[in-house]
């Protein structure tokens, strides 16, 4: 059974100057002690007593745990030693305030890998001998602090460590609630618990069986160890609480008989009295597997450590979620404006074509009739509208005599003008009409110049001495802005021209390069290179363009986006290591690897990161579909899209848990439980 034994132990800190907090100490403990630890504060008490919980390590000298030196374990093992063999109770209780009182007493068997049904009942049972059953579903922050310290002590109880040791425990409680507690130490000891506590109280110490006085390093006195250095008469064998049997039969803080528990195979089972007590052999270990958490275990108790804390927990989902919703939003806004961009090409911009070939007023510009060199342009594949321009120059064009003449730009037109200029006319009664030899429509510029405020009348203008019909005005003239200031007058289909001429061309969806490369050669065969066509850029070229102008400005956001949470959900995350130092120093000395600190916070972080990327893109969503609907576009969303930021928010969460990782790791038990 376990006995410790501490030869030469020395413990300095710092160089220069050198504290020396130990000096060449020995000491024995057997199995059963209950030993109290005196002196003045800096003395070396607190150090001696971090290195008999295996949380310090000594600079020199040997200490045998079991018969087993581990003065110079690995820290895995030292966790896994600490799990097997100590139990501790500290003067500032280190308590989970934010979990159920159960779960505190229940952490030590988490990193024992004892089973959640198990583990529950022997927690129940160890609350039940210290008197606070009933205040297993409470939270330990609305305790008292004798009670948050018995709950201490349930802890210890339930662990079945053979060995506890107690720092200071009555150093904050009243005399009624010292009195409580040390009857909790009563029943420890009468389990056969080795039990060392480390007090400044005369009381406390007075119901110890053996007390040393720790001075500078060294001890001092030892009031009832023999000068033959054997062990103290009387000292027990070690004992369990056998908090594993059913508490029906009676539970340990009411029953004063025997709690047997089996013995190995061929082994008899000892029994032993202390006292009045009667008590019974304990198991050489706790229950369970030494620093060993279950899978689904950890997940739970990383859960619950989540919603202890809601308000934390919400921000980072919610800072999660909102700069994931950007992302969303982005990316998806950039497929749905592409696909808007590329609607719009093919509707409009991508259908246009036009071919122009300057004439000299004399000889024909081209080389037919403008009526035939339009049949001849519409009978080509892809074209849905065609119309020819030809430029005349300027005429004196007036309202009645008593107006003076303008002079305008003036063009013949004939085919489907309107059409094929993509031209936005008011017709004189809302009538869609095409241009004859006797009428015109004129541009809204020359309209006003003119003082023809409408056209319902069809009003007639002299042009060159003939008169003409305005029967409709230009209201919008896109392809061609300067004939909101000209006017068009129908043309005889017969005429060669000799002037400036321009074919309008809107063509099928896809169409336009092919009747660019026609046009030419219907509109002049013997002379194509003398014209000069305006078609749209390659839609691809402009669609990738587009593209990438898009994707540029979304990827930088998106990147800003994600920059933005990871570096607070670091902040965050590193704060809260910060903030929970006792909390991870607790787990560290109970029997937590470094391992399983690292899995907690990193569980901890996907959870939140999972929910604020599912929050993420229920967000981002709603407010693609919001602004889509808004501009009266088609929403397009990828649902790969959804992945990522599912992916992306549980990245995010793991750059931040590495941080706290990071941090952790750091953290000296004995150095967090200090302070």
């Amino acid at each position: 059974m376990p006995r410790l034994s501490l030869r030469r132990i020395a413990k300095h800190y710092g160089e220069a100057p050198r504290v020396d907090a130990l000096r060449g100490l020995d000491l024995d403990v057997p199995q059963g002690t209950y030993l109290a630890i005196e002196g003045e504060s800096g003395g070396g008490k607190s150090t001696l007593l971090n290195i008999l919980g295996l949380l310090d390590a000594p600079s020199s000298g040997e200490y045998h745990l079991d018969e087993v030196d581990v003065s110079l374990l690995s820290d895995g093992d030292a966790a896994a030693r600490r799990s097997d063999y100590i139990g501790f109770i500290f003067q500032s209780f280190h308590l989970l305030d934010r979990r159920p009182v159960v779960d505190n007493v229940e952490l030590p068997m988490h990193y024992r890998g004892v089973p959640t049904e198990e583990r529950r009942g022997r927690a129940l049972r160890a609350l039940d001998a210290v008197g606070l059953s009933e205040f297993a579903w409470t939270t330990p922050r609305t305790l008292s602090g004798g009670q948050r310290q018995r709950v201490a002590i349930a802890r210890a109880l339930a662990s079945e460590t053979p060995i506890v040791l107690a720092d200071e425990p009555t150093g904050n409680l009243d005399s009624e609630n010292s009195a409580a507690v040390l009857r909790s130490f009563e029943r420890l000891r009468d389990v056969g618990t080795t039990l060392v506590v480390v007090t400044h109280s005369e009381q406390v110490a007075a119901h110890a069986e053996r007390r040393i006085r720790v001075v500078d390093g060294r001890v001092v006195e030892d009031a009832s160890h023999p000068a033959d250095g054997s062990p103290q008469t009387g000292s027990r064998p070690p004992f369990s609480l056998a908090l594993s049997g059913d508490p029906s039969e009676g539970s340990p803080r009411n029953d004063t008989r025997s709690a047997p528990q089996m013995a190995p195979a061929g082994e008899p089972r000892g029994e032993g009295v202390a006292g009045s007590r009667t008590v019974s052999t304990a198991r050489d270990v706790p229950p369970g597997r030494a620093s060993h958490v279950r899978f689904l275990a950890g997940l739970r108790d990383a859960w619950a450590n989540a919603v202890s804390r809601p308000g934390r927990a919400l921000g980072l989902v919610a800072t999660v979620a909102l700069s994931l919703a950007l992302v969303v939003t982005t990316l998806g806004l950039a497929a749905s404006a592409q696909t808007q961009v590329s609607s719009e090409f093919d509707v409009v911009t991508s259908r246009d074509v036009s071919a122009r070939v300057d004439g000299d007023g004399v000889s024909p510009a081209i080389p037919r009739s403008t009526g035939v060199t339009l049949a001849a342009l519409g009978e080509l594949n892809g074209v849905a509208a065609a119309a020819i321009l030809a430029d005349v120059g300027s005429r004196g064009v007036r309202v009645g005599p008593p107006r003076g003449a303008v002079s305008t730009g003036t063009l013949l037109g004939t085919g489907e003008v309107e059409e094929a200029l993509r031209l936005d006319v008011a017709w004189a009664g809302d009538t869609t009409r095409e241009l004859t030899a006797d009428t015109a429509i004129v541009g809204a510029y020359l309209a006003d110049n003119l003082g023809l405020t409408a056209v319902d009348l069809e009003p007639t203008i002299d042009v060159d001495g003939r008169t003409v019909t305005v029967v409709g005005i230009i209201d919008d003239s896109p392809r061609a802005p300067d004939l909101m200031g000209k006017l068009v007058l129908g043309s005889d289909a017969d005429r060669i021209p000799t002037s400036t001429v321009t074919a309008y061309v809107v063509t099928d969806t896809g169409a336009a390069h092919q009747v660019a490369g026609e046009m030419p050669h219907v509109m002049d065969p013997h002379h194509p290179d003398a014209l000069q066509i305006d078609q749209p850029v390659e839609l691809n070229s402009v669609r990738a363009g587009v593209e990438e102008s898009i994707a540029m400005s979304m990827t930088i956001l998106t990147i800003v986006a994600l920059i933005a949470a990871t570096a607070s959900v670091v902040i965050a995350s590193v704060t809260s290591v910060g903030e929970r130092s006792e909390e991870i120093g607790l787990r560290r000395a109970i029997g937590a690897r470094r391992s399983h600190i690292s899995g907690m916070l990193t569980a901890e972080s996907i959870a939140v990161g999972l929910i604020g990327g599912l929050g993420g893109v229920a967000l981002g969503m709603g407010a693609i579909l919001a602004l889509t609907i808004a501009r009266r576009w088609t929403p397009v969303f990828d649902p790969v899209l959804g992945l990522v930021a599912v992916g992306g928010g549980i990245f995010i969460a793991c750059i931040g848990a590495l941080a706290g990782v990071i941090r952790a790791s750091r953290i000296q038990p004995s150095d967090a439980l200090r302070s």
